[in-house]
C-alpha cells in the first residue's frame, strides 16, 4: 500500500493513502539499520510504502527518494 505523509506527531505518522484513507502509523525498527542517523527519518510530504496488519496497526516499510 503506497501513501503520502500529512502529518508527524513523534513517533507516529498520520498517511493518506492512495485510497484518501487516513492511517496512524509508526515507522519500522530496521530504518536503523540501513544507515539513517537521525531519530526520524520520515517527514510531511513523504512518498512512503505501508504495510498494514491484520490487527489494524500500519507500518511504515520503505520511503521513496526525495523529490523537488
Amino acid at each position: 500500500m503506497q501513501g503520502v505523509v500529512v502529518k508527524n506527531t513523534g513517533s507516529w505518522q498520520v498517511v493518506r493513502t492512495t485510497a484518501g484513507e487516513l492511517l496512524n502509523c509508526k515507522i519500522k525498527g530496521n530504518f536503523r539499520l540501513k544507515g539513517f542517523r537521525c531519530t526520524n527519518p520520515v517527514a510531511v510530504g513523504d512518498e512512503v510504502t505501508l504495510e498494514l496488519k491484520p490487527d489494524g496497526t500500519a507500518f511504515i516499510t520503505a520511503i521513496a527518494p526525495r523529490r523537488n
